[in-house]
């Protein structure tokens, strides 16, 4: 009588064990869901403040050359100021894409959190008829 009120404790604990761990795995998925939205997110914050900067950047050219009486179309000016713009707009778009990535690796961490939570209710209970086992194997 002892054996079997054990053995209820111990398959009850594998199958607790199983939904807590499900529980948590649940838990992890969330909060890759919500890093995933903050990478993009950051990444739009990231990729305008860029392009901000290169607007205030260019505007600073464009008065210092015209305070020098530099002529900006068609010259050596222009060109280096253009060459300026695609140069910021090429890193803000590679910030863009950064944050890309990170988020679609966070939305993935997130479907194996899942996935693992729903595998480990399964673990408990196999867990559970593992013990079962064992114990009649045991049983004399």
């Amino acid at each position: 009588m002892l054996q079997a009120a054990a053995l209820g404790m111990q398959m009850a604990g594998s199958i607790v064990s199983g939904y807590a761990q499900s529980a948590k795995d649940k838990e992890e998925a969330a909060y890759d869901a919500a890093n995933a939205r903050i990478a993009q997110q950051q990444a739009a914050a990231d990729a305008a403040a860029t392009r901000n900067q290169a607007v205030r950047v260019r505007g600073q050219q464009r008065a210092a050359a015209g305070a020098s009486g530099i002529a900006l179309e068609g010259s050596s000016f222009a060109d280096a100021m253009a060459d300026s713009d695609i140069e910021a707009e090429l890193d803000a778009q590679i910030q863009d894409y950064n944050g890309r990535l990170q988020s679609r690796n966070y939305r993935r961490a997130g479907r194996v959190a899942r996935s693992n939570a729903r595998g480990d209710v399964v673990g408990g209970y196999i867990g559970a008829g593992s013990d079962a086992l064992s114990a009649f194997a045991n049983w004399k």
